[in-house]
């Protein structure tokens, strides 16, 4: 692999300096050692161990992406080497909260090497043990749940510890506690959170998997922090969803498309948090790829979501969803009217197009060659 010494050049013509190195690195030979010069930065070098080292921490980079992937690589530890021999140059380096988070990061990286070295002397768990410990933790498994919790937070003296204790130990429902709280001039500050099983606990996990859903089915959302809870849908509104859902699916089926999921969460805004259950909702494949499959709520906005109105909406409330899935990401949102039958659909928030039974419903670009009647979302 051929050496290069690259002279001294401001930091934001970076770029072109690892493109010179690239094309001349790229005519050296293959089977290099790791230790020898990619290519040198003012006489720094940088290795093909150090590119190797950068390019394996994005793993989803495939075996005929390789040689691009160790371009990249190669290009971003140039750019990184100019802005540190800019930095020791200004003696950013001798600062004392430059010198700290060097500290910290050193320490993250030699308890991690250790973690990583004791790992591997450890066992592989039999087959038998791997058994036991699912059947041995069902709320971690085979009745794993989400659950929507309120985190009260107090400045609560020891003393009056057993106090609060025998408050939720008498059933008080966590807005009477807080009542109490409040009366008794106990400062406290209340946010609700949505945690997966595993985020929990593992001592207290047996008691949270107990707690019992809504007797009456209801739905909950997390609306900036707060749980709203609504009614369980109706018959109808679970036929339109139903039909909602089966056109979607077996079309994006069909054309390998991506995922169609039915009330599954969807992240609308963080800090805090507000997460909507829309009743049908398609990732496509290139927002969520092969195999990425999340357990709890997926980072990534969803293509489109439909919302099927039940009594309780109103249509302030539809609109304000309408704009939060815009705001998050999504490219295309249907509200389907099961007593009008029709269909609204919005490309941006705003006013939609509302479509009567007799009219064509179309996926546009987000599901391209989708199509079907707005009357078939209302057969029985």
């Amino acid at each position: 692999m051929v050496g290069l010494r690259v002279v001294k050049r401001p930091v934001v013509r970076a770029g072109m300096v690892a493109v010179a190195v690239l094309m001349l690195a790229a005519c050296g030979k293959k089977n290099e050692a790791a230790t020898q010069a990619a290519a040198r930065v003012n006489g720094t070098e940088i290795t093909a161990l150090q590119i190797g080292y950068l390019r394996k921490q994005d793993r989803n980079v495939r075996s005929d992406q390789v040689e691009e992937a160790n371009r990249r690589a190669l290009e971003r530890l140039i750019e990184l080497e100019l802005l540190v021999q800019k930095a020791e140059s200004l003696k950013v380096d001798k600062e004392l909260k430059t010198q700290v988070a060097m500290d910290a990061a050193r320490r993250d990286v030699l308890a991690r090497a250790y973690v990583d070295q004791v790992s591997e002397g450890v066992p592989q768990p039999t087959a038998e043990a791997i058994r036991k410990y699912y059947d041995d933790n069902e709320a971690l498994f085979a009745r794993r749940r989400v659950y929507t919790l309120l985190e009260v937070a107090m400045q609560i003296p020891p003393a009056r510890v057993p106090e609060l204790q025998a408050q939720v130990a008498a059933g008080k429902s966590a807005k009477d506690v807080m009542a109490w709280l409040t009366a008794q001039g106990i400062p406290n500050k209340s946010q609700a959170a949505v945690r997966p099983a595993e985020q929990l606990p593992l001592a207290t996990l047996p008691e949270f998997a107990r707690l019992p859903d809504p007797p009456d089915g209801s739905k909950q959302e997390l609306v900036r922090g707060e749980i709203v809870t609504m009614p369980p849908p109706g018959f109808l509104h679970g036929t339109v969803q139903g039909n909602v859902y089966l056109a979607v699916k077996l079309f994006v089926r069909d054309a390998k498309l991506g995922r169609v999921t039915v009330e599954s969460g969807v992240i609308t805004d963080r800090g805090p948090d507000t997460v909507r259950g829309p009743d049908v909702a398609f990732w496509s494949y290139t927002r969520l790829p092969h195999g990425d499959v999340p357990v709890v709520y997926a980072n990534e906005p969803a293509d489109l979501v439909a919302e099927v109105v039940s009594p309780s909406n109103t249509k302030q409330r539809m609109t304000q969803k309408v704009r939060e899935y815009f705001d998050s990401g999504v490219r295309l949102v249907w509200v389907v009217h099961p007593e009008e039958r029709t269909v609204t659909v919005y490309t941006k928030p705003g006013d939609g197009t509302v479509l009567w039974e007799d009219a064509t419903l179309t996926g546009g670009d987000v599901l391209p060659g989708f199509s079907c009647k707005v009357a078939e979302f209302f057969q029985d």
